[in-house]
């Protein structure tokens, strides 16, 4: 764990919808300045949040693009996570995810 939001130093965001869904179904969920706002203010960030979307079945790698929370160019934060579940998304599901470093 990171610990506290100071902590943290790169950020980043994901939404994946299952195969019967709409990626626009998913990219509503995580593109609202309420989402991102309440995101910044925990970590204490300033830039924009990378982000992904994505429809796919179970097992879709899940990708979150990592950037520095207060310098979109700092390129020694660009990183990405990467991982998956196993079964999700089903058809009907929503995955959200989020990111974060700590370096």
């Amino acid at each position: 764990a990171a610990g506290s939001g100071e902590a943290i130093e790169g950020y980043g965001k994901a939404a994946i919808c299952g195969t019967s869904g709409e990626i626009e179904h998913a990219s509503a969920l995580i593109h609202t300045l309420h989402f991102g706002n309440h995101y910044r203010r925990a970590v204490g960030a300033k830039t924009y949040l990378a982000f992904t979307n994505l429809r796919g079945g179970p097992n879709t790698p899940i990708m979150i693009p990592l950037m520095d929370k207060n310098d979109e160019g700092r390129r020694s934060h660009y990183l990405t996570v990467h991982f998956q579940i196993g079964d999700a998304p089903a058809p009907d599901e929503l995955i959200v995810a989020l990111g974060a470093s700590i370096g």
